[in-house]
């Protein structure tokens, strides 16, 4: 059986250290609630109540607020009452609502308590992880240097890694970091990572089975007929510089003892009886499964170059 003695491909192990960067902004706390004073006017004439609790009025600014303490109000005599609002963002607004079919208009404008703040997460802050460690930015800094790092590895595709030491992270900073501080504005933070690094180690199957198709050959005085070889690899006792690839390799082979012109030299100008009676005797011939095609005449050709052969496996 044809085979390869094995050899040895090249590995390759690429390793990278990034930095990176990533831009946040502060995060922001509202008040979770704001009571706001509206002034209530008829317009439509005799005595209307202003309900409450159910009744929502919208301001310019698209908050809305729910009507306190039921009210009468007369043609010509504005009143005021309380709206309290649940406002995600910052509670300074404008009140003007006409859209109420019940002949009431309110109106007014202002600030109902203190406003909502920009912050930088950490102790004295509503969120008291440090910006450092707060999870969402950790996340979105470690993902941009992971890129970065993948980019410059440039493992190329079908290569077959068989170590990778995985992703080792820098510190991480935040910039600016004064948790305690509340903006009014939105305020962009850097969060910086130090020297990440990873390390992969590869080797591209197509080596492999590159090295097995031109190494194989049949044994010493046996001639190879066809092979086979693998399509793919197959990996084992990979440690971070080396691995063993197995791809299978094999052939058919016949013995060759004698070249084919050695063979024609052998039987030139002998009968067709002595001819096999020789052939019979080299090793890897089938006892008289010879047979002969001539030109006429009971003997092979006196020049041995005129002789070939034919054989199958």
């Amino acid at each position: 059986m044809a085979a390869t003695s094995g050899g040895t491909i090249a590995a390759h192990n690429p390793s990278v250290t990034k930095t990176a960067t990533f831009n946040e902004q502060t995060l922001f706390q509202g008040p979770q609630s704001g009571t706001y004073t509206i002034t209530v006017t008829n317009t439509k004439g005799g005595t209307i109540t202003s309900p409450e609790g159910s009744a929502t009025i919208t301001s310019q600014d698209g908050d809305h607020c729910n009507l306190q303490g039921s009210i009468s109000v007369t043609a010509g005599h504005p009143q005021t009452q309380p709206c309290i609002t649940f406002p995600a963002g910052l509670i300074t607004t404008t009140w003007n609502d006409s859209t109420s079919d019940s002949g009431l208009t309110y109106t007014g404008s202002g600030s109902a308590g203190q406003n909502g703040y920009y912050y930088v997460p950490g102790p004295g802050s509503p969120i008291t992880t440090p910006c450092e460690s707060y999870s969402p930015f950790v996340s979105d800094v470690q993902g941009v240097v992971q890129s970065s790092i993948n980019g410059a590895l440039g493992i190329p595709g079908g290569a077959s890694i068989f170590f990778d030491s995985g992703y080792s992270y820098g510190g991480i900073s935040c910039s600016p970091n004064n948790p305690g501080f509340q903006y009014a504005n939105p305020v962009t933070i850097t969060v910086s990572i130090g020297n990440s690094s990873r390390s992969e180690s590869y080797y591209m199957p197509g080596d492999a089975i590159s090295y097995q198709k031109s190494h194989i050959s049949a044994d010493q005085g046996w001639q190879l007929l066809n092979s086979s070889v693998c399509s793919s690899t197959k990996n084992s006792g990979a440690s971070q510089t080396s691995v063993t690839v197995t791809c299978a390799a094999s052939g058919t082979e016949a013995w060759n003892a004698f070249n084919l012109a050695g063979m024609a030299q052998l039987i030139h100008a002998q009968s067709q009886t002595t001819a096999k009676s020789l052939l019979n005797q080299v090793q890897g011939v089938v006892t008289n499964s010879e047979s002969f095609s001539l030109n006429g005449g009971t003997f092979l050709p006196t020049n041995a170059s005129n002789i070939t052969f034919s054989y199958s496996p």
